[in-house]
């Protein structure tokens, strides 16, 4: 276990004790449910011996878990704490088949969720390269670049005890003005070069002095960007955006590669503009 790995789990019982000895944890917890007070979600490095060895350290913070509307009480008690790691790790130890992932046995399962990993490992790899080449385009790489992308950052859920797929922004918030001491020691032990900010501006007002962070939607949410968006490039021309799609999908057709679906292939574009404009003000330097 490295010095950073002993440090998170340090921070995370702390944590998990302040949940559990919380007064008035009604108003930080979904729905005020018991089940969820002192359950507790872990995150971190996807994988800690290359996150320490990367030279571009990223940092990808989301707002929480969706637990508790698709697990059971049941499932909750036995297992009051969710390591969220197990996700990322299945993706970057599955397979890359004919522009499908699938997992070891070879099976892709619908709960999988692959668009939000596939599109974090798509910004890690363009911010790992962009310092060589500011025209690199992260729609473009290799699924095993994309994987190995992956394996190189951490994330976390600012509200460790999860919620709902629907996100309650009150309580969200609440719970980070209760826990920002906690979040700001987590950011701290990770000390990321980049941070990817998907978790709303308010709670990134509390825990970021200064707006370092390139903002983001959820990675699962490119499907709501819209094909006229100035962020894609094209001035707005939707033409031109299905042109681009139409060669690149034309392009990939190796079994090497993951497919780009329209929504993972629009949200890595507008990052990508934003990136653009984060390095004018900050000058990337991985």
């Amino acid at each position: 276990m490295t010095k950073r790995e002993k440090e998170l789990e340090d921070l995370f019982q702390r944590w998990m004790k302040k949940q559990g000895e919380e007064k008035g944890w009604e108003k930080t917890t979904v729905g005020g449910r018991e089940i969820l007070r002192i359950h507790f979600t872990k995150d971190g490095m996807v994988d800690p011996e290359a996150y320490e060895v990367s030279s571009c350290k990223i940092l990808v913070v989301l707002k929480e878990a969706d637990i508790a509307d698709n697990k059971t009480e049941e499932w909750l008690k036995e297992h009051m704490i969710d390591d969220q790691r197990y996700w990322y790790r299945e993706f970057v130890n599955g397979t890359i088949q004919e522009g499908v992932w699938t997992d070891e046995n070879g099976c892709r399962k619908k709960s999988d969720n692959i668009p939000q990993k596939e599109s974090i490992g798509r910004m890690a790899y363009l911010l790992q390269k962009y310092t060589k080449n500011q025209k690199i385009d992260a729609n473009r790489p290799s699924g095993k670049e994309i994987q190995d992308a992956v394996k190189q950052v951490a994330f976390m859920n600012l509200n460790k005890r999860g919620g709902s797929q629907k996100v309650n922004e009150k309580v969200l918030n609440d719970y980070v003005e209760e826990y920002k001491n906690e979040i700001k020691e987590e950011i701290e032990i990770l000390q990321p070069d980049y941070i990817i900010w998907c978790a709303g501006e308010k709670p990134m007002g509390k825990i970021l002095e200064k707006k370092n962070g390139i903002e983001m939607l959820h990675p699962a949410a490119g499907r709501y960007i819209y094909r006229n968006n100035e962020e894609l490039g094209f001035e707005g021309n939707v033409e031109k955006w299905e042109n681009y799609y139409r060669e690149l999908e034309e392009s990939q057709k190796g079994a090497e590669y993951l497919k780009v679906s329209k929504g993972v292939e629009k949200y890595i574009r507008v990052f990508k503009s934003r990136v653009e404009k984060f390095n004018n003000k900050n000058k990337i330097s991985c």
